[in-house]
């Protein structure tokens, strides 16, 4: 809202692809809970990545216990997510947890119509293309379409988040009541108006 007040929509919209993105994985692996596994594996190999480059650019590295736990941890992942080699550098490592795509997924999830806005078209504007540049001196999406994304992400957060406490039995009392009653709220499946 800040930034729509101060004329940064393109700001906005920006940030709208890291709540969809995080609903997308959640409900994604809340239907396929055989694919966690792979999803926290994946943290071996982005920390790797991480380590790599704080070696590399600023010569720190982590104890020899540490680096023996990390190969540890990369022969598991190995053995539960698909390893590739990237022709252009070298790279062994995947790239993705998942062949799954984020555009699959949001059809999984009954969610297109958010995906184009919240992810395909923030993704644009968040990589230096053409139009990335171009909506920061042009004119982006306006609020209202804004605030119905937003409203669709929230409401179907909502309803995700009580399945999960419902199934973990972690939450009781007003707190359980007060999540029931808005998830059976929300639990209709709402897309934003064109």
């Amino acid at each position: 809202m800040f930034l729509f007040a101060n004329e940064r929509r393109d700001g906005a919209v920006r940030l709208l692809r890291t709540p969809f993105e995080k609903h997308l994985y959640a409900d994604y692996l809340t239907k396929h809970p055989e694919k966690a596994e792979a999803f926290s594996l994946f943290w071996a190999v982005q920390s790797k990545q991480l380590l790599d480059g704080l070696k590399a650019h600023y010569g720190t590295e982590i104890s020899e216990a540490g680096a023996e736990g990390m190969r540890k941890l990369l022969e598991i992942a190995k053995e539960k997510i698909e390893f590739n080699k990237c022709e252009a550098c070298g790279s062994r490592l995947p790239r993705m947890w998942t062949k799954v795509t984020p555009e699959v997924m949001a059809k999984d999830a009954a969610m297109e119509e958010t995906y184009f806005f919240a992810y395909r078209y923030a993704t644009l504007l968040i990589h230096p293309t053409v139009m990335g540049v171009d909506h920061q001196l042009h004119n982006p999406p306006q609020l209202p379409n804004m605030l119905l994304h937003v409203r669709t992400i929230v409401m179907r957060t909502v309803v995700l988040q009580w399945e999960w406490f419902r199934k973990s039995k972690t939450i009781t009392g007003t707190a359980a009541v007060a999540l029931n009653a808005l998830s059976r709220a929300f639990a209709e499946p709402t897309t934003p108006l064109r």
